[in-house]
């Protein structure tokens, strides 16, 4: 339409249309097959239901006080810093899930070290992530923020879409279960490129 109630530009626009890719492939689908751990846990190291249920515990606060401490200093780092060290954290946790405990480490201990760093790895580029363009057009913040929660939400139903579809899918279950956070820490590996494209900013916008 003429006047669309958000513009298209904020979707797929030239700085925008970066940072909602980001959001969906780090944040969304992240979230989406980490909300999967507990099932993985029980399935393939036997891990009781409510041991499994904790694991996602030192993710969250990992993420919530990395968070914190980056939004406080969002003006100093600019935006690309965090989302690169945060996403190369990110893929290094996911892609521990692949393997076996080494050096006698039991699975409950091995599992809660790679939430650890998967929540840490979120806390680093979350702020930039949700706020990365916003200075193109801070009078449509609400806007702005709106699509990178659609992106986010989409990124989840996505990755929980395909991941339980494989997995109900295949012979041996927890082996596909396995691959798929191999592959998706090769996918955000991959995805780094796109932080290059994110507009950068330092300051007060």
């Amino acid at each position: 339409t003429e006047n669309p109630f958000i513009q298209a530009r904020f979707i797929e626009g030239k700085g925008f249309g970066a940072v909602n890719l980001l959001n969906f492939v780090h944040a969304g689908m992240v979230i989406g097959c980490i909300s999967l751990i507990p099932l993985y846990a029980v399935s393939r190291y036997g891990i009781s239901d409510l041991h499994s249920g904790t694991l996602l515990v030192t993710n969250g606060i990992a993420s919530v006080v990395l968070s914190t401490v980056m939004s406080i200093r969002i003006r100093q780092t600019g935006y690309r810093l965090p989302l690169y060290i945060g996403s190369v954290i990110l893929s290094f946790g996911v892609a521990m899930l692949f393997f076996a405990p080494p050096f006698n480490l039991t699975p409950y201990i091995w599992l809660m070290i790679s939430t650890f760093f998967i929540g840490t790895g979120f806390g680093v580029m979350s702020p930039a992530s949700r706020n990365a363009g916003i200075q193109l057009a801070p009078e449509q913040s609400a806007n702005i923020a709106a699509v990178r929660s659609l992106g986010l939400q989409m990124g989840q139903i996505t990755a929980i879409t395909i991941a339980t579809a494989v997995i109900t899918s295949s012979v041996n279950s927890t082996h596909a279960h396995s691959i798929i956070y191999l592959v998706l820490a090769f996918i955000l590996i991959s995805s780094l490129p796109i932080i290059s494209k994110v507009p950068e900013s330092k300051g007060a916008w």
